[in-house]
Formats: C-alpha cells, sequence, structure tokens
C-alpha cells in the first residue's frame, strides 16, 4: 500500500489509476481487521475515554484589519463582474453546505476520525516545523493515522506537523464524492481541467508564510478554522519576497510579529 501512495505521490494515475484503487482496497482491508482485533481485545473496564481532536478549542485572533465582504450566496454573474474582475475577495456563506462532507444528512462528513477510517493507512507528505521559510523546515512521508497520532492528537508535540496543499483527493479517490467542485472556479479562461483540488489539515498553530500564488483561490473550510490575511495587489513591493530560488513568491515578513 505504501509503494502504491508512493508511486500516486511522486507520478501520476497510470493504468486507470491501479495504483489509487488497489491502494485504497488495502487500505480498507486493513482498516477493518485492526478494527476487528481492537475490538477483540478490548474488554469493557479497559476501554478508556480519548479526547476527540475534533473537539479541540480553537482560539481566536483579534486584527485591525478591515474585514472581508461577505455574501450570502452569490450567482455567478454577480461574483464575477462584483469581485473577481475587480481583484475582490468574497466571503460567500451557504455554499457547500449541500456537500456530503458537511452535510447533516450524511454519513461522511468529514472529521478527523473520517480521515483516519477512510485513508488512516494512506502514506502522504507531511511538513515538519512551523513555516516553510525555516531552517529546520522539512518534509516526511508518514501514514495518515501516524501523523493524526504524532502532531493533531498529541497538543504536547513542540513540533508542528501539517498536511498541506496536497492533492489528496486523486490519492485516495473514495474522498471524491464527499464534495463538489464550486462553479465559481470554473469563470477563468483557463482550461477547467487545470483546477486543482489539494487539501490541508493540521492542528491548531499551523502557518502558511505571507505568500502569492499563481492561480486563483476558492478556500472552502470544512471543519475547523483558519485566519486568513490577504493585502491587495499593489501592495506587492512592500511586502520583502525572497530576491531569488523557489520562494521568490514568498515574503521574508513575519506577519504574526507585525
Amino acid at each position: 500500500m505504501k509503494i502504491c501512495d508512493i508511486a500516486l505521490i511522486m507520478g501520476a494515475p497510470v493504468l486507470d489509476n491501479f495504483c489509487s484503487e488497489l491502494a485504497g482496497a488495502l487500505s480498507t482491508c486493513l482498516t477493518r481487521r485492526i478494527k476487528r482485533q481492537e475490538i477483540e481485545s478490548l474488554s469493557p473496564s479497559s476501554k478508556k475515554r480519548r479526547q476527540n481532536p475534533d473537539s479541540q478549542q480553537h482560539t481566536g485572533r483579534s486584527n485591525k484589519v478591515t474585514p472581508v465582504p461577505e455574501e450570502d450566496s452569490l450567482d455567478i454573474e454577480d461574483f464575477v463582474n462584483q469581485y473577481k474582475c475587480s481583484k475582490q475577495p468574497v466571503l460567500i456563506k451557504n455554499v457547500i453546505s449541500h456537500w456530503p462532507a458537511i452535510s447533516k444528512d450524511s454519513s461522511n462528513i468529514w472529521s478527523i476520525s473520517y480521515f483516519q477510517k477512510i485513508a488512516g493507512y494512506r502514506t502522504v507528505p507531511v511538513e515538519i516545523g512551523s513555516r516553510y521559510t525555516d531552517d529546520d523546515w522539512t518534509q516526511r512521508l508518514m501514514t495518515i493515522n501516524e501523523f493524526i497520532e504524532k502532531y493533531v492528537s498529541d497538543s504536547e508535540t513542540n513540533k508542528k506537523g501539517y498536511l498541506a496543499q496536497h492533492n489528496l483527493f486523486d490519492q485516495v479517490t473514495e474522498l471524491k464524492n464527499d464534495f463538489y467542485v464550486p462553479e465559481y472556479c470554473y469563470t477563468g479562461e483557463e482550461d477547467s481541467e487545470d483546477i486543482s483540488t489539494n487539501i490541508w489539515l493540521g492542528p491548531s498553530g499551523t502557518i502558511s508564510p505571507l505568500h502569492t500564488d499563481p492561480k486563483h483561490n476558492c478556500l472552502c473550510q470544512v471543519f475547523g478554522k483558519k485566519y486568513v490575511r490577504l493585502y491587495a495587489e499593489d501592495q506587492s513591493e512592500y511586502l520583502a519576497a525572497f530576491d531569488s530560488g523557489i520562494l521568490t513568491n514568498t515574503s521574508q515578513l513575519d506577519i504574526e510579529e507585525s
């Protein structure tokens, strides 16, 4: 299963996505086997109530910034004319409530435990460190179960682990049935097949340094909280991007301290 996952991470779907289907089948069998062994080995007196990472409290953040305008649903024409063409951000509510990943009527609601159930034994690339600009930042391959155990459930760990900007959905295709790409993503001139769907999953305190992306972004928050700070395009020259290397899209400023 790990070999299949590494092949998917390093390459692309081949042979009608055989590696993904094989890894998915092995993951399902292994999950059922481990679950059965746990049930058989645990007596009622030995079962302990564990803290649910899904219910962890997230602290808010107070900043003196201009809030992003909010819309309670927004049709495509208004989205393009009022926001996209003028390069203005917008927070659109009630857009993904019909997703199985978030719907109250669904059995596939996303949570930490759900990801363990569906893909706990799948191998993924995890960023280790507070920021990818830090000298000690690195990446490691590990299973989702290992990632959750070491960096999500264990709040006392000194290191941060972040499953960031990873196309988990082509790797674990079962998750594709839990969401739909918002129609706002199909309003550009670029080829619709070039739309990327990635996941960000991590504990409280994970940080993405201030940066720019080559594509427009549509952030869909399924569970948890995320604080996002945006700067207007005409402020780019003041944000001190790295001069050379692979980080020329990233600011040298630490906005956590600003």
